[in-house]
């Protein structure tokens, strides 16, 4: 029996070429895409699953009034491991960029970490080499990843080698595997010293970081102890992170989120982590597309299956009469379909592989190919089975419902439930399809006004430097003798980075009563505002002239002093002018502080993060201390208009004259920028790509329906021809039935895309606004397409000559 089935479902498909390779290349298309963007979740969902003790690992983020961050103070895992019974271990992570120089003067800018002894007891790292029990004991220690080993030197054989930071010698006392064969993760160590080390290489890091409750410098991981109640550790360490925090700092609230280690790729929304968070609605986003992308390749199944009924309408009389019930009939027809899908399916797997390339490359991840490991690829052939037992469930109990006396005389019609099914998917295939351009317009409009919007500075020419502040006055003198160079200029944070540690900002008016920002700060020097084309609104900006300008820091608080700017949202937050706000004197920091600094100028606000936050009030100090490099680590050359060629080899080969041996590091701020935006960019770009196949698809099935149509018609044609029908009326006739059903489906589909690009839009603090041209966009873009698809057709029906259409055969 089941060979009689297969036989007759070969016989179909060649019997019935169009309809049967439209339906094929509509499965394979779905099948691809679905696979495609699955891997991809699936590689998001993944990160740090490759850990052991995962589910048991939290990362402690620090709240700030107002700001959430994923750093936390030094001290503040160590007193709650001996405060909180729950916690069972933890570790403490710094990153910072490092020179790294090998004996034969080899130099390498490189990401380095610092974490406490026990890190690989917590993180499971793989070792390829080396004891991983012992690997962070000396001080002098460190470990390379096998891609670091081989970038550094040539090899994974390095054990015993040695690697020199700062003056100061590290042994490489263990290798570990590369994050590519344990799968993703938001601990991307590639190279890890000893936390002690930090205080070795960079003695200033002591004299704040260590002891302080206010300043946070270092990740902290904890696990918790089996059957630990998160909700109400994290609710007592916080309040406990208050109190502490209020002791310097009375006025401002602290507190403590634990973040799970497998949510925070995707959950977390704190700054400043080891990598970029990832984006939880761009997964079901993307999961969304996959799905529907799948569903209109079925509904193409459905529908042409459905509208060839009558051509099988007498094989299942034939059988019925001999003796067939109606559930062998329906295990028949969806054992067709399974077959088709799972055909489908197989064929779909080689385009996976060798799109994937093309694939990883849209979306800028460096995903590994692994369709082919573990119980994946099995999963999808199940699905495959089931989308074809769904595809094919409809047209199976259709065709299986035929009445036998009546399909061998002739009459095969069932009402118009089939005619209203075939419209209705239609609909949904073009709402569908609707909702997606919709979507991509919205998407691409937005990221246009991220990338046009007044940011508050200038972008284009300016290249940012690490690691100049021990040569910055020579290095700044030598570049500044070419005539291509505008400007060199040292900050804290450059414009793309997360400020400072928001202080709190008060101001006491002449009847007493005070006034409270929160606020941003950022160190900068003597040109920071021209280099960025900040605009001066009131006032005047940092100038050697006054020495009251320079910022002093000191233990004692009442030596702390130095004139400032501000930004015009700080003061309106002060309720304020531009005007009135020169000359008076601001209190930085807690209530009791005695920090008094006096308003200079007044410049523009600006955007150093994404358009998602809205500008926030920001305080700049002048600091002339520039070996301070917790202070001053970000240099700004801005190079002339025309000129950036010329500009940059100028400042590679003075780069090398005042620091030879150690490698430039730079990069364009407008890059930085657009780095801002990369999910942004990822989900423009797989709506670009899917919206094109989900017109495809739904086109693909239009023209299948619409042949089968027509060529049903063709003697109403013919009879219309004779009867002085011209080839326009002809054509709008056909044409017009279906115009009408994606008018339909568009106008169900806007309250739709409206409700859901909406609610992304709400994301941004300046964002577009919907504007009723995006959606008419859709529905020409979708008329016009289905009117191309559907009026050749119909155009070559009408040329046909009646004598041909109407002679019998």
């Amino acid at each position: 029996m089941f060979s009689n089935y297969l036989r007759t479902a070969i016989r179909n498909f060649f019997n019935n070429p169009l309809s049967s390779i439209i339906n094929l290349f509509g499965l394979i298309i779905g099948f691809t895409c679905f696979i495609l963007i699955t891997l991809y979740i699936e590689f998001e969902t993944s990160y740090d699953k490759g850990f052991s003790k995962a589910e048991s690992i939290y990362r402690l983020d620090h709240i700030q009034t107002s700001a959430q961050l994923a750093i936390t103070p030094y001290i503040m895992a160590e007193t709650f491991k001996e405060k909180f019974t729950e916690i069972d271990a933890f570790v403490r992570i710094i990153q910072w960029n490092e020179t790294l120089k090998r004996d034969n003067n080899d130099a390498f800018n490189e990401l380095t970490y610092f974490a406490d002894k026990n890190l690989f007891e917590i993180f499971d790292f793989p070792f390829v080499s080396g004891d991983a029990a012992t690997a962070l004991s000396e001080p002098a220690s460190i470990v390379l990843s096998e891609d670091k080993a081989v970038k550094l030197f040539g090899n994974t054989n390095v054990l015993g080698q040695v690697l020199r930071i700062r003056g100061h010698d590290f042994k490489v006392t263990g290798v570990i595997s590369s994050s590519d064969n344990f799968g993703p993760t938001t601990l991307p160590l590639d190279i890890i010293l000893p936390l002690k080390a930090a205080v070795v290489i960079r003695p200033g890091f002591a004299n704040f970081f260590l002891t302080t409750w206010n300043g946070a410098s270092v990740r902290s991981y904890v696990t918790l102890k089996p059957g630990t109640d998160v909700e109400n550790f994290t609710e007592r360490a916080s309040q406990y992170a208050d109190e502490r925090g209020k002791v310097t700092s009375p006025d401002r609230s602290y507190g403590v989120k634990t973040m799970g280690l497998l949510d925070i790729h995707l959950h977390s929304t704190s700054r400043r982590g080891l990598i970029p968070n990832g984006s939880i609605t761009a997964v079901y986003s993307f999961s969304a597309i996959a799905v529907l992308i799948l569903f209109l390749a079925c509904i193409n199944f459905m529908n042409l299956s459905t509208a060839r009924a009558t051509q099988r309408a007498k094989e299942v009389g034939v059988r019925k009469s001999l003796g067939a019930y109606n559930s062998q009939l329906v295990v028949q027809f969806i054992g067709e379909s399974v077959v088709f899908a799972t055909i489908s399916f197989v064929l779909s797997l080689g385009f996976v592989t060798l799109l994937f390339p093309y694939f990883i490359d849209l979306l800028g991840v460096d995903m590994q190919f692994a369709l082919f490991d573990g119980l994946l690829v099995v999963g999808l052939l199940i699905l495959a089975i089931f989308v074809g037992a769904i595809a094919g469930s409809y047209p199976a109990f259709y065709l299986s419902a035929f009445k036998p006396a009546l399909v061998l005389k002739g009459n095969v019609s069932r009402g118009n439930a089939g005619i209203l099914l075939r419209k209705g998917l239609v609909v949904l295939q073009f709402a569908i399809a609707s909702i997606l351009i919709i979507a991509t317009a919205v998407v691409y409009y937005q990221m246009q006004l991220a990338k046009s919007i007044e940011l508050g500075y200038e972008r284009n020419n300016l290249i940012i430097l690490n690691k100049v502040a021990d040569s910055f006055d020579s290095f700044s003198n030598q570049l500044l003798t070419n005539p291509d160079i505008e400007s060199v200029v040292m900050s804290h944070v450059v414009p793309t980075e997360s400020p400072r540690s928001t202080t709190l900002t008060r101001m006491i008016n002449e009847q007493g009563r005070e006034t409270r920002v929160d606020t941003d700060n950022n160190f900068v020097g003597y040109g920071f505002f021209k280099t960025y084309g900040i605009k001066l609104i009131s006032g005047r900006v940092f100038s050697k002239e006054f020495a009251q300008d320079i910022f002093v820091d000191n233990e004692d608080e009442a030596l702390i002093k130095g004139n400032i700017i501000v930004t015009e949202e700080m003061v309106r937050g002060l309720g304020m002018t531009p005007q009135n706000i020169l000359g008076v004197f601001l209190s930085m920091g807690s209530s009791n502080s005695v920090q008094k600094h006096k308003v200079v100028g007044v410049v523009n606000s600006s955007y150093y993060k994404s358009i998602r936050t809205p500008m926030k009030a920001m305080v700049y100090y002048n600091y002339l201390n520039k070996t301070a490099e917790f202070t001053m680590p970000r240099t700004t050359v801005k190079i002339k208009n025309g000129a950036l060629l010329n500009g940059l080899s100028h400042i590679d080969r003075t780069w090398k004259q005042v620091n030879p041996g150690t490698p430039i590091s730079r990069t364009f701020l407008d890059d930085n920028y657009n780095a801002l935006y990369q999910n942004e960019e990822k989900q423009s770009n797989m709506l670009n790509v899917f919206s094109v196949l989900a017109i495809m698809i739904t086109c693909l099935g239009l023209f299948g329906l619409a042949s089968f149509t027509t060529q049903r018609r063709i003697k109403e044609i013919g009879i219309r021809k004779v009867l002085g029908a011209s080839v326009w009326q002809i054509n709008r006739l056909i044409t017009g039935e279906f115009i009408r059903l994606v008018i339909i489906a568009n106008v169900l589909a806007w309250p739709f895309a409206y409700y859901f690009m909406q609610d992304w839009l709400q994301t941004f603090a300046n964002r577009i606004d919907l504007h009723p041209l995006m959606f008419l966009l859709s529905a020409v873009l979708t008329v016009s397409v289905s009117w191309l698809t559907v009026g050749g057709l119909a155009y070559k029906s009408a040329m046909t000559k009646p004598i041909n259409s109407l002679r019998c055969e």
